[in-house]
């Protein structure tokens, strides 16, 4: 029975890879299936939402926007202007560097005030509401000399005189391989709009805030034992390189302190952690369980981490950007990896390893639901990420407290002891 649990678990594990690396085509079309059922939809260039209960949740303004490649139409000249329809969110092509997008909103009569929830565009954007500027990041324009890329989503509130809104998005992108924006624009009441921001810019920080008091605190442990292993090491930088990404990633809420941040080097932050928690996992996986893994393999995936993180730093993002499918699919690879050394201490039921296995596969969800967030297959949850990764990390830390023997405990309810982990492991 275990033996069979197990297997489904990695065939759903393969199945949301193969999603995650699927063409742009299927993933537009799985974005739909997982977050636009039952939601009213832009057609030609307009979105009737006066049926739509906002009292209800914030929606995604997806469909078919008013699209004007290569040009950059100004609000009072949108109406002398024949666009033609393209789908909002989607990423553009290489023939495309600027653009911008045009969309009517029909809204219910009511008094209540509105935000926009407005994701990070490539790589800088300029968006006006009725013909009022409200929200940029960044500088658009016409050639790379001209314009300034940044990324910092927000949640901007915009006082609603009409029945109809118009929206007017200039997009430009000179510096990455792909323009446009694969995130949508939400629209929803100002004030749950604006509380859910600040829930989510807190929880963003606990976070952050918590896994560099674990990492600092598993550093001191690492140099204050007298037999300092090596696997102790590995979870301190794990814990503390994930730090780093919490406020470098997603939200980019880095930027929300240090506005003036180069934005090259915010991208560089962000792929190399994302390489670092790559090899510091699998090093820590390595150690938790030699005798499920292959040395060969392990270090394969480090030698090539390694590639990537030389890689990143040494070109123009506008380079290393365009490999983004081949990340992907070395992290998928790396989580295939993990699944099978940990369902083979499992079946092999390695003294106490039920706890561990429970850790290791809530870090391959949240792993995975980071991935399909980051291809828009889901909507972004500031406190899932949160409240996931941080219970992952203390339990994984209480866990690497009874390894040590800082803890200590009889083995008798499940929990790994020292001989159980490090009895194999010398060097």
């Amino acid at each position: 029975m275990k033996l069979f649990f197990s297997l489904i678990l990695s065939v759903f594990v393969c199945q949301g890879f193969s999603q995650t690396i699927a063409s742009p085509n299927e993933k537009l079309s799985l974005s739909f299936t997982l977050t636009s059922e039952g939601q009213p939809l832009a057609k030609k260039g307009v979105m009737d939402l006066r049926s739509w209960d906002f009292n209800q949740n914030k929606l995604a303004l997806n469909g078919y926007w008013n699209f004007y490649k290569n040009e950059l139409v100004s609000p009072s000249g949108i109406a002398k202007k024949t666009g033609q329809l393209a789908h909002f969110p989607d990423a553009w092509d290489e023939t495309i560097q600027y653009a911008t997008y045009h969309l009517l909103v029909i809204m219910p009569s009511t008094d209540e005030k509105f935000a926009l929830e407005l994701p990070h565009f490539n790589s800088s954007y300029e968006l006006w509401v009725n013909g009022k500027k409200i929200a940029e990041n960044g500088r658009t324009g016409k050639t790379r000399e001209s314009t300034a890329p940044k990324w910092m989503p927000q949640n901007v509130a915009f006082d609603n005189a009409n029945d109809t809104l118009s929206i007017l998005v200039q997009i430009s992108n000179f510096y990455l391989s792909q323009g446009g924006s694969n995130k949508p624009i939400y629209l929803g009441k100002a004030g749950v709009m604006q509380h859910r921001h600040h829930m989510s810019v807190k929880s963003n920080l606990a976070e952050a805030l918590g896994l560099t008091i674990l990492g600092l605190s598993f550093f001191a442990v690492y140099y204050v034992r007298q037999e300092r292993k090596k696997i102790t090491l590995y979870f301190a930088l794990l814990c503390l390189t994930w730090a780093i990404r919490t406020v470098c990633s997603n939200m980019y809420v880095i930027n929300s302190y240090i506005p003036d941040l180069d934005w090259a080097l915010l991208v560089r932050i962000e792929y190399i952690t994302f390489f670092l928690t790559m090899i510091w996992a699998i090093l820590f996986l390595g150690r938790l369980f030699p005798n499920e893994n292959k040395t060969i393999i392990r270090y394969l995936f480090v030698v090539v981490n390694c590639t990537s993180i030389a890689l990143t730093i040494v070109s123009s993002p506008l380079f290393f950007t365009q490999w983004l499918n081949v990340y992907l699919a070395i992290a998928g690879l790396l989580l295939l990896f993990s699944m099978i050394i940990v369902i083979r201490a499992w079946i092999n039921e390695r003294s106490g390893a039920r706890y561990v296995v429970v850790c290791a596969f809530l870090g391959i969800a949240m792993f995975c639901y980071d991935m399909f967030v980051h291809e828009s297959f889901f909507y972004h949850s500031a406190l899932i990420f949160s409240v996931g990764y941080l219970v992952l990390f203390l339990m994984m830390g209480i866990s690497l407290l009874y390894h040590l023997q800082i803890f200590t405990g009889d083995g008798s309810s499940g929990t790994l002891t020292y001989e159980d982990l490090y009895g194999k492991i010398n060097n």
